[in-house]
């Protein structure tokens, strides 16, 4: 079984991008994702995505979402990702199918769509926000929460697909 396909597949499909929108919003002004999202995406992955699929594939997404928090744990500790970021990304990971080739797939394209956030974010950094929030004021960080939303919402319509 794939994606988010089958049990409440269409709900998921609309829930998973208006908390991507709130985590991409928030992280993208203030610095922080709200713990609210992680536990929005993993009330939505319980309900609605865990009754359609085998007890296997529920267990390979939860050893994977283990896995990249465990990851992320390592590089918040070595100052490298937020908190906020290790705990997006290990839940936004449970909507992508366990094969490898999404899972590194997804990994890729939250980086690749981590090129065009910072272009933006610099350049509203400068022309219009300014110091106004604090995303902005602290030089040398980064909101990676808009490049998880991305990564997160392109990857649950396709692994939502055919197949």
């Amino acid at each position: 079984m794939s994606g988010v396909a089958g049990f409440a597949g269409p709900l998921v499909l609309w829930l998973v991008p208006a908390i991507a929108l709130w985590a991409a919003a928030v992280d993208f002004l203030y610095m922080r994702i709200p713990n609210g999202v992680h536990l929005a995406l993993v009330v939505v992955f319980a309900l609605l995505v865990v009754p359609g699929l085998p007890w296997t594939e529920t267990a390979a997404r939860l050893a994977i979402a283990a896995a990249v928090f465990g990851i992320g744990l390592g590089l918040y500790a070595r100052g490298l990702l937020g908190a906020g970021d290790v705990k997006y990304l290990a839940a936004a990971v449970l909507f992508m199918p366990p094969a490898w080739q999404a899972v590194l797939s997804w990994l890729m394209l939250v980086t690749i769509a981590g090129l065009p956030v910072l272009a933006l974010h610099r350049l509203v950094g400068l022309v219009a926000a300014g110091g106004r929030f604090p995303s902005f004021s602290e030089p040398g960080y980064f909101p990676y929460g808009p490049a998880i939303s991305i990564g997160l919402v392109t990857m649950t319509f396709l692994a939502s697909g055919p197949g």
